[in-house]
């Protein structure tokens, strides 16, 4: 079974601290998305990747990695996700998934 995670909640516009993910398993020439949608035939509303710099492999051997902090500055809703490795042979892999609710900013 895909243990499920949820997020804190957060509030719009600000900044989510980042955070570690550690793998129990060597990452080499992996790449990995976390993307955050309303549901499932949403557009993505905000994500982590490997592609663009947002998730830093930090040791790729012991599977290691951060999440970059990122200012989420989306309509408030309750987000679904899911996190993919897609190893260097091309298998893709969910690992967890999970939601965060992001709440209403009230200061301009």
């Amino acid at each position: 079974m895909i243990p499920k995670y949820n997020f804190p909640d957060h509030i719009k516009g600000d900044t989510f601290p980042g955070l570690k993910v550690i793998f129990n398993f060597d990452i080499t020439g992996a790449d990995i998305k976390l993307e955050f949608k309303e549901n499932p035939s949403s557009d993505v509303a905000y994500y982590w990747s490997t592609e663009n710099g947002s998730i830093i492999i930090d040791n790729a051997v012991s599977g290691m990695t951060s999440l970059m902090p990122m200012i989420i500055d989306v309509t408030p809703s309750t987000y679904n996700y899911d996190l993919q490795v897609i190893n260097s042979g091309g298998v893709v892999t969910t690992y967890f998934y999970g939601s965060q609710k992001i709440t209403q900013d009230i200061t301009t």
